[in-house]
């Protein structure tokens, strides 16, 4: 029986591998996409989950400001049903602001988004490190100040439309990591970078409960949510409470991508699917976690990409490095966005063989530490010279927990 592992935009691999030989294919969700996104959006804010109709909330002269995940899929439609739902609840366009992430790959989000709305709403992309564009909160129960866009927190109303992810995936913090640390201060955004919330699960832990004391102090009411798909599709839309929508979205994720597999494998090929969008170093760090909670010991992963993006600051350090301990220490002081990326691929690559397949060149791969695979042709020499292999698609998404394990993708092993 041939089995197909697609990555990128139009990219596949065709194996023919026996039965004894392929431990499972997963990753691959047997739900249709939500066909009219716009409308799914309308219709969960007439009816949200614990939640009174939008209309029955906003008034028409209240300030309201959309924030939108940097990495949600089909954000086009989804923010059309969301304008469209605040305007039939009679919100004047005037009064919507749209707020879009703030690092340099973001321009382009913030340009887009002005393209396809009303050029009555405002759209303001966030600036962590201008103060007199934030506004402070109060603090958390350990003491840390909460600062977040002064857009935001000046809002009579905030509608976050955000992305879900099975909990334990790299840089996930939950239903309002949409809202912070996103839109906070470059301080707690440097904070949260750290690699040390990867490594363990206490920090995760933190993390997670400084988001939500952050979410109460701004007082969010309502949410939009989407179960990602493959290829930069929505499988579903949930508006509600955030309560409620994290309850269901935890539920559906889990059925969705998380899957036992009957054991670990020699080799793991992690695939991600999608347009450019979906081709980021994040991700990366989401495949090579996933592979690696379902490799052998001894065993190999490759990642099937089409990335284009260089390696950033926190990943060049892996160039020049010699000595383990002394990269992974100045890794762990690092906080740049591409820092989890690095100080996983420096533990992987201290202990298995890494192949990767990517739009970069070969040199640039090498000097990363990893195997550049050069063609589909030799990625399918080498999944078929392998005594056992694992198959994951969407590997941005999906974990594969060998039978008898606990579920837990990253190398977070430390609590």
């Amino acid at each position: 029986m041939t089995t197909t592992l697609r990555f990128g935009t139009d990219s596949e691999v065709l194996l023919d591998l026996p039965p004894e030989r392929l431990v499972a294919s997963c990753g691959q969700p047997d739900c249709e996409p939500v066909d009219d996104l716009s409308a799914a959006v309308a219709a969960g804010l007439i009816s949200p989950l614990d939640f009174p109709p939008l209309t029955q909330c906003v008034l028409p002269d209240d300030r309201v400001a959309i924030v939108l995940d940097p990495e949600l899929p089909a954000w086009e439609d989804l923010l059309a049903g969301a304008i469209s739902g605040l305007l039939e609840a009679q919100v004047a366009a005037e009064n919507l602001t749209i707020v879009v992430g703030g690092e340099v790959e973001h321009d382009s989000l913030a340009a887009r988004v002005r393209e396809v709305t009303d050029d009555t709403i405002t759209v303001v992309r966030h600036n962590s490190e201008e103060r007199s564009e934030l506004a402070f909160l109060g603090t958390t129960t350990e003491g840390k100040g909460v600062y977040l866009n002064r857009t935001i927190v000046d809002a009579e109303f905030v509608l976050p439309i955000g992305c879900l992810r099975l909990d334990s995936m790299a840089g996930y913090h939950g239903v309002h990591g949409v809202l912070y640390p996103t839109f906070a201060d470059e301080e707690t955004r440097q904070r949260f970078r750290a690699p040390s919330n990867e490594e363990w699960a206490a920090h995760r832990r933190r993390r997670r409960e400084e988001t939500e004391q952050a979410a109460r102090l701004l007082g969010v009411l309502l949410t939009i949510q989407v179960v990602p798909g493959g290829s930069g599709e929505v499988l579903q839309v949930l508006v509600g409470a955030p309560e409620a929508v994290a309850r269901k979205g935890r539920e559906i994720c889990e059925a969705v991508w998380h899957q036992e597999v009957p054991r670990r494998a020699e080799l793991v090929v992690a695939a991600i699917e999608g347009d450019s969008s979906c081709q980021t170093w994040s991700n990366v760090t989401r495949a090579l976690a996933a592979a690696n909670g379902a490799v052998t010991d001894d065993g190999a992963i490759a990642i099937c990409t089409e990335l284009a993006s260089p390696p950033g600051p926190a990943l060049r350090r892996l160039v020049e490095a010699r000595d383990y301990e002394a990269t992974l220490l100045a890794l762990q002081k690092d906080r740049s966005t591409d820092a989890a990326a690095a100080t996983l691929l420096l533990h992987l690559l201290s202990v298995r063989q890494v192949y990767f397949v990517s739009q970069l060149d070969e040199e640039t791969v090498e000097d990363l530490g990893m195997a550049p695979v050069r063609s589909v042709a030799e990625l399918t020499r080498l999944i078929t010279r392998s005594e056992s292999c694992l198959l994951i698609a969407n590997a941005q998404h999906a974990i594969a927990t060998p039978a008898g394990e606990m579920a837990a993708p990253s190398h977070v092993a430390r609590q």
